[in-house]
């Protein structure tokens, strides 16, 4: 019998063993922590930016952008001497912190992220409205 809700761990678990299915609930926490991690980085890129437009000013590269950088005309790794990117780490942190008090949280915070995102919508829509 094949259980009707649950995630690939618990199909592979029923249909294929124990083994496989620890190789699948493994791999599920690898695609997690990388999928998140690339997340990060991308959100580190619009806060730093939003950051230097909002305070006029540039922060330093050492720890907003990852030590070592893929080159992809040349196919290489490449050190960039710069230490870790924090705003990336911050944003990582906070987003497992937030997740490790269960869903109430990161649902309240996803409905208020869309009562701004509406907000934001709405005032652009005016101001090109009436810029006409």
């Amino acid at each position: 019998m094949i259980p009707i809700a649950g995630s690939a761990y618990t199909y592979t678990y029923v249909t294929m063993g124990e083994f496989v299915a620890w190789i699948i609930g493994w791999d599920l926490i690898l695609e997690y922590l990388i999928d998140a991690a690339t997340v990060s980085v991308g959100w580190s890129r619009y806060t730093v930016s939003l950051l230097e437009d909002v305070f006029s000013t540039n922060f330093s590269t050492a720890f907003t952008q990852a030590p070592i950088i893929f080159n992809e005309h040349t196919h290489e790794f490449t050190v960039t001497g710069n230490y870790f990117n924090l705003p990336a780490v911050v944003i990582f942190l906070t987003i497992t912190v937030l997740l490790m008090f269960g869903i109430k949280g990161p649902a309240r915070v996803n409905a208020v992220a869309v009562v701004i995102k509406i907000f934001v919508n709405l005032f652009t829509t005016m101001l090109r409205c009436l810029k006409r």
